[in-house]
């Protein structure tokens, strides 16, 4: 069945076209339109399949209900994971949501904003790499009724800001390595991740550990996480056939840091009495694992509750200043880190 305009459910409610795009765009009550009124033009719009049009409201510069969300989907299967989580907290407000994979690509992203305004969409979340150089698309934001950018860095822009502080972790994860009485650390990573790297091992030499040129093992490689599995093992024993120098390793994934357990057993080198193993991204597995996998937690709960909270309130109040929020990682300790310690040094 072909869906109805509003000028045929007009004419079938003998009403003109004004009062049933009120009623569709939920402000009857605000004009004081009988209830009758109203409840007759929604049945007559359901019968006859009455669809809103998103794109000729926001030409009209009214609200659309949708939102664009831009963001890198490759790697981690928790790009994913976040970019749903996000989508439906907006449907679960009514709003429909635009998936741009914007790829960490200046030119996609470019492309994406520009389609954004034109489909007329209230607001963007944008998840920003260090492929994009803002400045460029601090314009293209501001042009949307709520913008919000989620990035690992502290970002200077004229719109609202999520940083999400994956170096928090990697911090504190050093410090309980120092105060387990931990001296020779090591950073298993694939190339990308140069911020955790340096900040782990920068924090190490702070607390005393001794780092050198081999503390950073690096992955020539990229994406699905389990494939790195893989290149992590291959890495370990092209590079240390046959000791291996260190007395604790983190790495940047949880699907790495269980590859390193079962290399490291296999060279007869127990965790954590030996080598203690952290990973990052806590996934569920960890609790699982033999020892249990101390690891590193994102919070994205929290990205996507400050992304909610920003986004809605903006709509709600154009006049907001731009706002900043910092959400945290955080180190999380389970066995394979070694001993416990509670009361750690800063």
């Amino acid at each position: 069945m072909k869906p109805a305009s509003i000028r045929s459910i007009a004419r079938e409610a003998g009403l003109s076209h004004s009062t049933v795009s009120l009623v569709l765009n939920n402000r009857g009550d605000e004009l004081g339109l009988r209830s009758e009124t109203q409840r007759q033009v929604r049945e007559i719009a359901k019968r006859l399949n009455y669809v809103r049009n998103p794109l000729a409201r926001g030409l009209a510069g009214k609200s659309t209900m949708t939102i664009g969300l831009l963001w890198d989907l490759a790697g981690p299967h928790l790009s994913e994971g976040m970019a749903r989580n996000i989508t439906l907290r907006t449907q679960n407000r009514g709003y429909t949501t635009y998936l741009f994979d914007c790829m960490s690509d200046p030119e996609v992203t470019r492309r994406q904003l520009m389609e954004c305004r034109m489909r007329g969409v209230d607001a963007v979340v944008l998840r920003h790499s260090p492929a994009l150089v803002m400045d460029e698309f601090s314009r293209q934001l501001k042009e949307f009724k709520a913008a919000v950018v989620v990035s690992a860095e502290s970002l200077s822009l004229p719109v609202d800001l999520i940083q999400h502080d994956m170096v928090a972790g990697y911090v504190q994860a050093a410090d309980h390595l120092a105060n387990a009485g931990r001296k020779r650390p090591a950073i298993l990573s694939p190339h990308g991740n140069i911020s955790k790297v340096e900040a782990f091992l920068g924090h190490c030499r702070q607390r005393g550990m001794s780092v050198s040129d081999q503390s950073a093992i690096n992955i020539s490689g990229g994406g699905d996480p389990w494939k790195l599995m893989d290149q992590a093992i291959a890495m370990l024993t092209n590079q240390f056939p046959d000791k291996f120098p260190f007395d604790s390793l983190i790495c940047t994934n949880d699907e790495i840091a269980s590859a390193a357990l079962v290399w490291l057993r296999d060279k007869g080198l127990l965790t954590p009495e030996n080598v203690t193993v952290i990973g990052c991204n806590d996934a569920p597995f960890c609790v699982a694992m033999s020892p249990p996998l101390a690891s590193i937690e994102r919070h994205d709960e929290k990205v996507a509750d400050a992304i909610e909270e920003l986004i809605f309130s903006r709509l709600d109040d154009s006049g907001l200043p731009a706002r900043r929020r910092i959400v945290p990682s955080q180190f999380i300790w389970r066995e394979s880190a070694g001993r416990r310690c509670d009361h750690q040094e800063n």
